[in-house]
């Protein structure tokens, strides 16, 4: 029988209790938005025009979540806005929980460099405005003061393995710490076929000011959660549904 909840520790970093209520707050927005609860449903909420995000992947059979999704479900992702235009969501739906694969590998040490080795490959290659800091930062050359690199490391389709930070500093890749809020509108990612790895790395300012994002936010891999933000984004469209009631 689907949608039983089980006592268990979240997967994401949150309390059950706290899990269970998301879910069940993100199923009732899906069926007024007819978004499919069967499957897996992986979701990004960006506060319009601001770095605010949050993430979140559910597993609709067993109302779980999971901290981070295959590549393929990053595919052809579709796109909806909610209360006007204050809050942009990307989200595929339906998704085949069988993809995701449970390994039981662990993570590199966590001093260990960026990468795990040199046959690193871009994936779903496309040039930015920025692709200089990614190509000094792949191959450790020159120097990116205003941003720090956050990578994030994932056996390819199965577990997220780690997040780090990094900074570029006379082409010396430097592991750094801290609380990094405001993500650029940067990205890339990249596969190693050899390791079966994938990682993903985004820019954050280095500053930690307040930025802009004038671009919708893709579809994120990861699970990342801002209560604040969703506390928002589930009042707008509470009011945007009785708003259309009326």
């Amino acid at each position: 029988m689907r949608h039983q909840t089980k006592c268990r520790a979240s997967s994401v970093g949150i309390d059950a209790a706290r899990e269970t209520d998301l879910i069940q707050r993100f199923e009732a927005f899906c069926k007024i938005k007819r978004i499919s609860t069967d499957g897996i449903l992986a979701v990004t909420i960006q506060r319009n025009r601001t770095t605010e995000f949050s993430s979140l992947i559910i597993n609709w059979d067993t109302m779980s979540t999971s901290p981070n999704n295959p590549m393929e479900f990053l595919k052809d992702y579709k796109e909806l806005k909610v209360a006007g235009s204050a809050f942009l969501v990307c989200f595929n739906d339906n998704l085949d929980p069988s993809v995701i694969k449970e390994l039981d590998v662990g993570p590199r040490d966590v001093n260990a460099p960026p990468f795990c080795c040199p046959d690193l490959q871009p994936y779903r290659p496309k040039r930015i405005g920025k692709e200089s800091y990614f190509t000094g930062f792949v191959n450790s050359q020159g120097t990116h003061d205003d941003v720090v690199y956050e990578v994030k490391e994932q056996i390819d389709n199965g577990p997220l393995l780690s997040t780090r930070f990094f900074k570029l500093q006379q082409g010396n890749i430097v592991l750094v710490r801290g609380e990094f809020r405001n993500k650029a509108h940067a990205f890339k990612n990249y596969e190693c076929k050899r390791c079966k790895r994938f990682f993903a790395v985004d820019l954050y300012r280095a500053d930690n000011l307040a930025g802009g994002n004038y671009h919708h936010m893709r579809l994120n891999p990861f699970t990342k959660l801002s209560p604040s933000l969703l506390e928002s984004f589930f009042e707008a469209a509470r009011n945007e549904a009785q708003n259309q009631d009326r």
